[in-house]
């Protein structure tokens, strides 16, 4: 609901709507943000009259409700070509660039900005300069390269609504799912559903004949529809499964270098992939792991797949926002989640004071801060609340405050949020010597991805993973699906190396706290055990933790 609201306060920039209007809008985003993310939530405040709105806001928002959208957006959505609007998604150019692209030179898709880009037409416009079109011209690219592409639980809510549609009209269809899905990838490529022969007929007449569905022709064949549900990109193949079942599951649940890691010569007309396994004397490996990565891991003594870590295992969340900077609930709210979840410990790590934007804590922020946790620790039995920061790491690699100030927390989470467009050395050696200081204990979003919109800046990662395990330096796998960064991909390398990882939400409400479970997937995926996990610890177990880091 809040990306509607936000994506038509640019579209009233790129249509140059009164300002003031804007600025009054943007303030009512702020207002429903206060209140929290759940539209039955606010819904219900609003019929409550606990939250007054104008006529004009109500209907709005109650349209916006029960529709998904309001007359307002789709009429100036009308207006602006889609494209347009996709400009506003590239990393550093902002809304207003945007609007002087199209009203200047007419640009209104990602392709004709890419031409004048390379024509020069770009940098000459007042405002952007070449290194700047460079920096567009690479955005692009990666926006291009991904345009399909799903976020893992995107892709699983839009599987599920193919499986639901398809249910209703052949009830009896038993529909496998294959592919990036079932192997946990962050990103999703393609959403792959295997039927049975026998109802190959029925399932292709109903996508053809039902308006949601549309085929593309080029891609299917008489054994697989390839095409697209209502307004999604992300391609959906529906494929007849072979009478080797076996086989064809392994292959469409493995990657490449999994499977060149396998005799599969002998391997055929098995119907399943444990009898597979059998053959290859071969413990089940679930689809998730089926890595080139997790291989030698796989296969050696010291790898239990029955002690893969689980939710429960999880004891407490560390690397949370609050209303002291920019998160939408307080303490005391995220604790009282944290404690729903059945949890035992809370660790808040507000942004640190040059985080401006994001109201980052002053040093009376913090003593106020501390004060409200040591009265709340003090009465609490059973739940303990952390001291943390999340500690901007600067340009030149320091941390955020001084050391005197840094040394009154529990820990530290270290993160860069800007200057981002160092180069790989630059990049390296600011978080090595992040890394290194004695007050870093959690290295946050170590790479500062946006999956799908925003590429994490380059490092030497065996110089940040050789860094980080001699100096005892947990690394995140932040758990906003948005990040899973770190990447899964050196999650194994860090864990092989002895290094703690922490399954961290990142939380700005209380809603987010459940993000852990996507972080969990990652840790699932790469076959980490409760004791490679830093939240996995009893709370006294953690504060011995902190103290020896110290």
């Amino acid at each position: 609901m809040h990306s509607k609201l936000k994506n038509y306060v640019k579209l009233m920039y790129l249509n140059e709507v009164n300002e003031f209007k804007i600025k009054q809008f943007e303030s009512f985003i702020r207002d429903l943000e206060n209140i929290g993310k759940d539209p039955k939530q606010i819904l219900s405040l609003v019929q409550q009259g606990k939250y007054s709105l104008s006529e004009s806001k109500k209907t709005m928002l109650f349209d916006l409700l029960e529709t998904g959208t309001f007359p307002e957006f789709e009429n100036l959505s009308s207006q602006t070509p889609s494209g347009v609007l996709e400009m506003t998604t590239i990393s550093g150019l902002g809304v207003k660039r945007v609007l002087t692209l199209w009203r200047d030179l007419g640009i209104e898709t990602l392709e004709k900005l890419t031409e004048e880009v390379k024509n020069g037409n770009v940098a000459q416009l007042k405002g952007f300069g070449s290194k700047m079109a460079e920096n567009i011209e690479e955005s692009i690219q990666f926006l291009l390269a991904n345009r399909s592409k799903l976020l893992h639980f995107k892709a699983q809510l839009l599987a599920e609504k193919v499986m639901e549609e398809l249910l209703h009209f052949v009830p009896d269809l038993k529909i496998e799912l294959l592919g990036d899905l079932p192997r946990s990838m962050p990103v999703v490529e393609e959403i792959i559903l295997g039927i049975d022969a026998s109802f190959k007929r029925i399932t292709f007449d109903t996508l053809n004949s039902n308006e949601l569905f549309e085929k593309d022709p080029k891609k299917s064949t008489l054994s697989t529809w390839v095409g697209y549900y209502f307004e999604e990109h992300c391609p959906i193949r529906i494929e007849v499964i072979p009478q080797d079942r076996g086989l064809h599951f392994l292959k469409r649940n493995s990657s490449t270098e999994f499977l060149n890691r396998l005799d599969l010569k002998s391997v055929q007309n098995f119907q399943d992939e444990q009898e597979i396994f059998n053959l290859l004397n071969l413990p089940y490996i679930p689809a998730p792991l089926r890595e080139g990565e997790h291989f030698d891991f796989i296969q050696s003594e010291s790898f239990d797949i029955a002690k893969i870590v689980k939710l429960t295992d999880l004891k407490g969340s560390l690397h949370n926002h609050s209303t002291y900077s920019d998160g939408q609930n307080s303490i005391s709210e995220m604790v009282a989640a944290c404690k729903g979840l059945g949890l035992s410990y809370f660790g808040i790590s507000d942004h640190s004071q040059t985080a401006s934007y994001a109201g980052g804590l002053k040093i009376e922020d913090i003593e106020k801060q501390h004060r409200e946790i040591d009265d709340w620790n003090s009465r609490s039995t059973g739940f303990r609340i952390f001291k943390g920061i999340e500690s901007d790491i600067l340009p030149n690699g320091d941390l955020d405050y001084e050391n005197e100030i840094l040394a009154s927390f529990d820990f530290i989470v270290s993160s860069v949020h800007a200057n981002l467009q160092m180069s790989k050395e630059e990049a390296t050696n600011r978080l090595l010597k992040a890394i290194e200081n004695p007050f870093t204990t959690i290295l946050g979003h170590p790479t500062g991805r946006i999956l799908l919109k925003r590429m994490g800046y380059d490092l030497d990662f065996d110089k940040i993973l050789d860094a980080c395990q001699r100096n005892g330096v947990v690394i995140e796998i932040n758990s906003n699906p948005k990040r899973l960064d770190l990447d899964w991909k050196y999650v194994r390398k860090a864990a092989d190396k002895g290094i703690m990882l922490s399954i961290n939400p990142d939380a700005h409400d209380t809603e987010a706290l459940k993000d852990m479970e996507h972080g969990l997937i990652i840790a699932q995926k790469c076959g980490l055990y409760p004791e490679q996990i830093l939240n996995c610890k009893t709370v006294d177990e953690l504060s011995d933790f902190f103290i020896q880091k110290k």
